[in-house]
């Protein structure tokens, strides 16, 4: 499109012609569509005299673990009909709602962030679940009823806890009555409502849950239930509660990214018994196939519950793998009890008001699990091979819409790449969390290192506004204490050190510019940059000396790959030359961490020179890019050696690090740069052809080879499958989705075996796939060597243009090693890019699909040189050996012999638009 034209005369709206491309054709409009907003701006609380009310301070350190019932009746006239029902509802904690009975909040987990300074609420459509007034007459009011269970969430988890279970409702309904006239309900939370114990005793995320059925309240969630009749004494008036937020600080926002749901289901793929010995009874361990984070739904059949004895148990334990014998291995949860337990009735039968079968499946919290073990004495009488109980798994986290997609020829590739897929999607719970089984909580080194990755598989960027947010008012929140400074983890509350190391806090920054060059959101640019710059003078007053160089770190390149010929004399000496207080973590770091903070401290500077320079802030642009200058010529004159041409120690991430600060304008010579990426290469050979690195250097090391003429080692160091490697946890391990350590195997003795099995950290591979061998990229510099895309230049020059959200960008796949064929395709803020390639000995075939108002270079790769191959476009020719045809093809509009970087080979550079083509590119025979 280039532009809407109002039709003055007709009023009518019509779309002009698409002149920038040859064979536009205009779409239909689309349908009209509907949205509502939430509350304009935030607010401190909700309209009406709505109330804060829950379990009271008291009660709340006896029975803060459990869950509170809250229900509230309504009248509404029996002639109304109603035509739009809205439900606002604010907690710190978890909630259901139910109108009527009926389910109105699909999200199983609610927001987690900085309580104090700002509540998230929903929004829910419930017009449809008012059910309709019985026939009678029409002037008798009729009973409606709204049911809420809280449960404790982050806000009241002991870890956490900063209070009691609460919440506050607005709710609107507009009805119409006969004759035409028009009228609004308005229902609120406030000291009217009833209170009660729910049935759930335990709703704790990291302890899981308890359910007792005896506890429970048949018809309680509906318009004619009577507390004092159907459970004497049981309910009583609800508390009514001062907000969680700081007065005149805090404010109530609305929910902005995608809810916690239920997202993908799992049946069980095998189920193995284990008998008792003597007294003790037997336990099924029950293998679903995927490791996930999620819920079991339990269902107790109405023979077992008939057998059971009132108060025996049923109960569901989860882990991500098995001991070799088969049975549960549940050592790396530490105190992580991940355990469900429900506790049944006892001799229940199946009557009209009885349901045949007892469910349940946890609402407030979350396990990290493959695999579960059900045992319990309500299924004494039930025994043997066959599983009395049913069970289907749950997948849970933040619903993004998947956006990518990425397969090759290669098992392993399609097998890790599928484990990262469901690495990212588990880690999204409110926040991107570090791993689903332990500690849950939003590390910033893990989340921007995943960042560039997710931007790619599924659609996120609400989902970074909120966690920037999340970040910025953490900050805030610690801002008397630290003057700027962030914690390691966000939401905070006490997780994570603060002052952070060094590469964990500049993940704020790569968060936020990843953001911006993926989403085109300059808004959180602008509203980023104060809180970014303030941490970037936290980090300018500790550079040591004055002299530009940060050396200061606590975790180097965490959980890299141990060096297992190292000494303890040599691990103390390396550990005081690396300023670390703790010798036994050298064995993580094979670099040194004055490299790694050196490294990430000029990241900062350089991603704010470029955003200064995007937010038009002239002299903080100046300021940024000479700070970056002296801390680049710093790390070069102090660690790097031009004889043997390494930085640092010469390991690893080392070299990929060098690599990756560009040259010129790095800490590299020019002449040295192939040395360096040669060292590199003669490194990952020394070590069998495997990597060597932690979490940053390995995020850096495929572009760093890759860019450099070394695509070939960098898919080779990908595809191994002996370890350490990522295709060792897939050939070897069966693993589904990603580890936290290179060596956390099945099996593994009781003290190596506290490893994650899902953890997102190594899933940094991803975005060299979908950019190197699919070959859709961003045009905003040399991948691998522009920092994140954040351009450098010298102090005072002005930093180039940046292109955002693929407003341009390059298609141009990569014939690596053996693979034979690569197919990806993102969704981007301009439309879908689709690329798809297969090669042969002799052809090439290429179809791609460009989005609307796209005009971009697409490299067609040859197995030959361009004065010797034959390109057609659906089946016409474009290119004859060296020479393009002109005006042969719609849509291609140029062409010319790709100066491709050393070590991809060949191919054709065409220019072409929007649409779908269908390249073949023909070689001679040998």
């Amino acid at each position: 499109w280039s532009g809407l034209h109002e039709d003055d005369e007709d009023d009518d709206l019509h779309s002009a012609d698409a002149r920038n491309s040859p064979h536009s054709i205009a779409s239909p409009f689309s349908n009209a569509a509907r949205f509502d907003t939430g509350f304009i701006g935030g607010v401190q609380q909700f309209p009406s005299k709505t109330q804060w009310i829950g379990v009271s301070a008291v009660d709340f350190n006896a029975s803060r673990l459990g869950t509170t019932r809250l229900r509230h009746s309504f009248e509404m006239p029996a002639a109304a009909t109603v035509t739009r029902a809205r439900a606002f509802v604010a907690t710190p904690g978890y909630y259901t709602l139910a109108v009527d009975g009926g389910d109105a909040n699909p999200a199983l987990l609610g927001p987690f962030t900085v309580f104090t300074r700002r509540i998230i609420y929903d929004v829910l459509d419930v017009t449809s679940l008012i059910q309709p007034s019985p026939r009678g007459a029409a002037d008798v009011p009729v009973q409606h009823a709204l049911a809420l269970t809280l449960g404790n969430g982050w806000y009241s988890q002991p870890t956490v806890g900063l209070g009691p279970r609460m919440v506050a409702m607005y709710m609107s309904i507009d009805y119409k009555l006969p004759g035409g006239h028009t009228n609004r309900t308005v229902v609120v939370t406030n000291g009217e409502w009833e209170a009660a114990d729910g049935a759930t005793t335990l709703a704790d995320i990291y302890l899981g849950a308890t359910h007792d059925a005896r506890l429970e309240m048949p018809g309680w969630q509906l318009p004619d239930y009577n507390g004092a009749t159907n459970a004497p004494g049981r309910w009583s008036q609800a508390a009514v509660l001062e907000s969680p937020l700081i007065p005149g600080v805090g404010v109530l926002r609305a929910q902005v990214m995608p809810r916690v749901e239920q997202c993908e289901t799992f049946a069980p793929r095998t189920v193995k018994w284990f008998p008792g010995a003597g007294a003790q009874l037997g336990v099924w361990v029950v293998d679903f196939g995927q490791n996930i984070a999620g819920t079991v739904r339990l269902t107790i059949p109405e023979a077992v519950l008939a057998s059971a004895p009132a108060g025996s148990n049923v109960t569901v334990r989860h882990a991500e793998t098995v001991w070799p014998n088969g049975t549960l291995h549940h050592l790396y949860g530490r105190a992580i009890a991940e355990t469900v337990t429900v506790i049944v009735a006892g001799g229940t039968t199946s009557t009209d008001a009885t349901p045949a079968a007892l469910v349940f499946e946890p609402r407030f919290t979350y396990m990290g699990f493959r695999y579960i073990e059900i045992s319990g004495a309500a299924l004494a009488r039930h025994q043997g091979p066959d599983v009395p109980v049913g069970v289907v798994a749950h997948f849970v986290h933040s619903n993004l819409d998947r956006t990518g997609r990425l397969t090759t020829s290669s098992p392993v590739l399609s097998g890790i790449v599928r484990a990262a897929e469901y690495s990212q999607l588990a880690s999204w719970m409110s926040v991107p969390t570090d791993c689903t089984q332990r500690e849950r909580r939003g590390w910033l080194g893990d989340a921007s290192l995943a960042a560039e990755g997710q931007v790619h598989t599924v659609f996120a960027a609400p989902a970074y506004v909120k966690f920037l947010d999340d970040i910025a008012l953490t900050q805030t929140d610690e801002w008397a204490a630290h003057n700027g400074s962030i914690p390691e983890v966000c939401p905070n509350y006490g997780h994570g050190a603060i002052p952070p190391d060094p590469p964990f806090g500049v993940g704020y920054a790569v968060l936020w510019w990843n953001h911006y060059r993926y989403y085109a959101d300059a808004e959180a640019l602008a509203t980023h940059y104060g809180n970014v710059s303030a941490f970037a003078e936290t980090l300018i007053v500790q550079v040591c000396g004055g002299g530009g160089m940060l050396d200061v770190s606590s975790h180097g390149d965490w959980v890299s790959v141990a060096n297992s010929t190292i000494d303890a004399t040599t691990c103390s000496a390396k550990a005081a030359l690396d300023h670390h207080a703790n010798s036994s973590c050298c064995l993580y770091m094979e670099c040194p961490d004055f490299v790694l903070s050196g490294f990430y401290y000029i990241l900062q500077l350089r991603i704010l020179h470029a955003a200064a320079t995007v937010l038009g802030k002239v002299d903080d642009s100046t300021r940024w890019a000479a700070l970056e200058a002296e801390a680049t010529t710093a790390l070069a004159s102090s660690q790097y050696k031009p004889i043997p041409r390494t930085l640092g120690y010469g390991y690893q991430t080392d070299q990929a690090l060098a690599l990756a600060l560009g040259s010129p304008g790095g800490v590299l010579p020019r002449a040295d740069v192939d040395s360096v990426a040669a060292a590199l290469v003669t490194d990952v050979d020394r070590h069998g052809g495997h990597l060597n690195t932690g979490i940053f250097g390995t995020k850096w090391l495929l572009p760093a080879l890759s860019s450099f003429g070394h695509g070939d080692t960098a898919l080779a160091i990908l595809t191994k499958t002996t370890p350490p490697s990522w295709g060792a946890w897939i050939a070897l391990h069966n693993a589904t989705t990603l580890f936290e350590m290179w060596g956390a195997f099945d099996g593994d003795p009781p003290s190596s075996g506290v490893a994650s099995h899902n953890h997102v950290m190594f899933s940094t591979f991803l975005p060299w796939l979908y950019q190197v061998v699919a070959g859709i990229a961003m045009d905003d510099g040399d991948f691998g060597t522009g920092m994140l895309g954040a351009p450098h230049t010298a102090a005072g020059e002005p930093a180039p243009s940046m292109p955002t959200g693929f407003s341009q960008f390059r298609v141009a796949p990569r014939l690596l090693g053996s693979l034979t064929m690569a197919s990806a395709a993102v969704v981007t803020m301009r439309g879908e890019i689709d690329v798809s390639w297969q090669r042969s000995a002799r052809v090439v075939t290429l179809n791609i699909t460009l989005p609307p108002g796209a005009v971009t270079a697409v490299t067609v790769p040859l197995v030959c040189s361009p004065a010797a191959a034959v390109v057609r476009e659906s089946g016409v020719t474009v290119w004859d050996n060296g020479v393009f045809t002109p005006r042969a093809a719609a849509g291609i509009w140029a062409a010319h012999s790709a100066d491709l970087p050393k070590g991809f080979g060949d191919g054709v550079v065409f220019t072409a638009g929007s649409g779908s083509y269908s390249f073949n590119a023909i070689c001679p025979p040998a």
